[in-house]
């Protein structure tokens, strides 16, 4: 392990149950709220390989950098190549598709939630809505060495998004 990689990165992790959530907080539903949607960003086809995705979440989100840092409403975000491919190992979900959602979703979301997971850590949701059937969350793990890029959550049906939200609401834009 590096100091840029979370401590646990036990994939079954899972967020604590009874933490509050959207409906504890009187949130109105993803479907009812009026749309916080930015613009469509372009989507690929499925790429054939793991490399082929991973190369392009590279070059799509990080520019064909190593790095990328990103200010977001709540705090620094950093992106880390290594980390892509957590992103694209699960290849039916194809996930390098969505690779030009990620950047807005950090810097323009419709919500973000502070979740304590089951492995004593925290992760931020970034819920990034488009004016489309797909919408991303990006999950961003909390660490005192840095917050990092650490999953791609993609949701087609917007009611899936309401999962999602829970914990403690830290930023919201209606």
């Amino acid at each position: 392990m590096n100091s840029e990689t979370p401590a646990n990165n036990n994939p079954i992790s899972r967020p604590e149950p009874n933490q509050p959530n959207w409906k504890d907080l009187d949130l109105p539903c993803v479907r009812t709220v009026p749309q916080h949607s930015q613009p469509t960003p372009n989507m690929i086809q499925t790429l054939p390989s793991h490399n082929d995705a991973y190369n392009h979440m590279v070059q799509t989100v990080l520019g064909g950098n190593q790095t990328l840092t990103i200010a977001t409403n709540v705090c620094q975000v950093t992106l880390i190549d290594t980390l892509m491919n957590h992103i694209v190992e699960k290849r039916p979900d194809a996930r390098e598709r969505y690779a030009e959602f990620v950047i807005p979703a950090l810097t323009n979301p419709f919500e973000i939630w502070e979740t304590k997971y089951d492995d004593g850590t925290s992760r931020y949701a970034f819920i990034g809505l488009f004016d489309t059937n797909y919408h991303v969350v990006v999950i961003v793990h909390i660490s005192e060495n840095g917050n990092l890029f650490w999953n791609l959550i993609t949701k087609s049906k917007t009611k899936d998004l309401n999962k999602q939200r829970k914990g403690i609401l830290l930023h919201k834009c209606y």
